[in-house]
């Protein structure tokens, strides 16, 4: 890794270069910490400071310490995967082309139009926790992964604004019929666009569904038994006679 320390205000670029460097202190004060690279990249130290952080380029990074900067994090590129916690962050927000995943924790935060949020990890119903308001934009991706026992969820602690296109993924095994992909603690306002599923197992049909503090997923099994005739399903096939 190769390390660039500017003056105070300009950016300290963590680029493509060598396989060495480090940052000493790992503190921010009133200036950017960018990191544009095309590969996964772990960074376990403490930032600090007052500083931006920035997530640039198509690599992923991952912060897995409790960070306490108190600048904005700009996701602009890539992933950012937060499996440790950046609450004291003043905004992270996800542009177009990036994501935010992880099963740490965040603070307020925005995804923008062609940004994409996937909370949790690969572990079935892992989740991220955002420590503040969570803002769904239109044209934004909210990701989820289903199994038969558990969803992956955000679980917000202030309020969140939904808009944009669910996208759930589907493991093989017996699923459930309901699901909760999102909890907000104050409330929900607005409503997902719409639902798009990959490896939904056949003859299942989904939607989406709301209370005051949650959304949900839940999934139906629509089948036509043998001599029942065309467009009956499970629930309006004839009974057996006694």
């Amino acid at each position: 890794m190769a390390g660039r320390r500017s003056g105070a205000g300009s950016p300290l670029q963590l680029g493509n270069g060598g396989a060495t460097g480090s940052i000493t202190g790992n503190v921010l004060n009133n200036a950017t910490l960018a990191f544009d690279r095309s590969n996964t990249y772990g960074f376990g130290g403490v930032i600090s400071g007052s500083g931006v952080l920035q997530q640039n380029g198509t690599g992923k990074l991952i912060l897995s310490a409790v960070n306490s900067y108190t600048g904005a994090t700009m996701v602009t590129g890539g992933t950012l995967d937060v499996e440790g916690s950046i609450t004291a962050s003043s905004l992270t927000s996800v542009g177009a082309n990036a994501t935010l995943t992880g099963g740490g924790t965040v603070g307020k935060t925005t995804i923008a139009n062609g940004g994409a949020f996937l909370p949790g990890t690969p572990t079935p119903g892992s989740f991220m926790t955002v420590a503040g308001d969570l803002a769904l934009q239109s044209g934004a991706a909210y990701l989820v992964q289903i199994t038969p026992n558990a969803a992956s969820d955000a679980r917000v602690s202030g309020r969140a604004a939904l808009n944009g296109m669910v996208t759930a993924t589907y493991s093989s095994g017996n699923l459930d019929k309901h699901y909760t992909i999102l909890s907000a603690a104050h409330g929900i306002t607005g409503r997902f666009s719409g639902l798009a599923n990959t490896n939904l197992p056949s003859n299942f049909s989904t939607s989406l569904s709301y209370d005051a503090t949650h959304a949900y997923l839940d999934l139906s099994l629509s089948f036509t038994p043998s001599g029942s005739g065309p467009g009956l399903t499970g629930n309006n096939r004839p009974l057996p006679r006694c």
